[in-house]
């Protein structure tokens, strides 16, 4: 069945990678290209194991010690920085690095920084607010519990008619008034709610629109680890599908001219690129 994705699902998704990078600023608002004397920036996990030299971790294990499979880096001094530890012969830290980038490693063009605090992942489109002005109610006495369970049972969505799916908690805080909202392309509503009200009678609101569907988005992110997309843009070190907004997003190391243009042509408006390292 189709994944939905709810308010608590993309923020662990947001804080996860925030965390596993370090934060890497404004992601893919500025395009540059790899080649030439263009510095690159970023706040990130820096790991040194038996297995490897110093990487940019993408992501870290929390094991002990951690691991990382990441960006090499070149011109890495362990003797000239601080705050590093050591568990078993590996070695790793938090730092702001600058370099250029050549597509496979990043090489440093001045020492490593502290991690700026300014270096976090812009979660995007944040709005969890019901779809509709007057939610549709059966049963008040049904919310999240029941939510839940409906969407494990198959049938529940179509995916070849779903836009998007989320709940809602007008409060912000836990607090408010729980509501089931979907998203189906235009003629579907009908269809959708009478699948839905036979597992869950709690507030709802089904509104249509045209746009990607969820079934076309999952396509998308399924391509995107293809090795057709593989080969233009490196190594895609995370996707995840932004229903509400009809997009795929997916962070790779660098966002440059030929990334953009491939994503372009391929795609069009449904992927949106973040870069970790960000231009200078």
């Amino acid at each position: 069945m189709v994944r939905h994705r709810d308010r608590r699902v993309l923020a662990l998704a947001v804080l996860a990678l925030a965390a596993a990078c370090g934060g890497a600023g404004d992601p893919g608002v500025s395009v540059s290209s790899r080649a030439g004397d263009q510095r690159y920036e970023g706040s990130f996990t820096v790991l040194e194991s038996a297995a490897h030299g110093p990487e940019l971790c993408s992501a870290v294990a929390e094991s002990l010690p951690p691991q990382c499979d990441g960006l090499p880096v070149l011109g890495w001094d362990w003797a000239a920085v601080e705050g590093e530890e050591t568990v078993g012969g590996t070695r790793w830290g938090a730092w702001h690095v600058t370099g250029t980038f050549d597509g496979e490693r990043l090489h440093l063009t001045e020492p490593p920084r502290p991690p700026q605090p300014d270096d976090e992942e812009v979660a995007g489109d944040s709005d969890f607010s019901p779809a509709c002005d007057e939610p549709d109610v059966v049963d008040a006495s049904q919310g999240v519990a029941e939510w839940e369970a409906m969407t494990q049972v198959d049938g529940s969505f179509d995916s070849r008619e779903l836009v998007a799916a989320w709940v809602s908690d007008p409060a912000g805080d836990g607090g408010g008034r729980f509501v089931g909202n979907v998203v189906v392309v235009p003629g579907a509503a009908q269809a959708a709610v009478a699948r839905i009200r036979e597992h869950y009678a709690g507030p709802l609101c089904v509104v249509e629109r045209d746009g990607p569907t969820a079934a076309e988005l999952a396509a998308v992110q399924d391509e995107l680890t293809g090795e057709d997309a593989h080969g233009v843009l490196g190594t895609i070190l995370i996707t995840a599908t932004d229903e509400r907004r009809g997009v795929v997003m997916a962070s790779i190391w660098v966002v440059d001219e030929a990334a953009v243009e491939y994503a372009d042509q391929r795609w069009g408006d449904l992927v949106e690129l973040r870069g970790l390292l960000r231009p200078v």
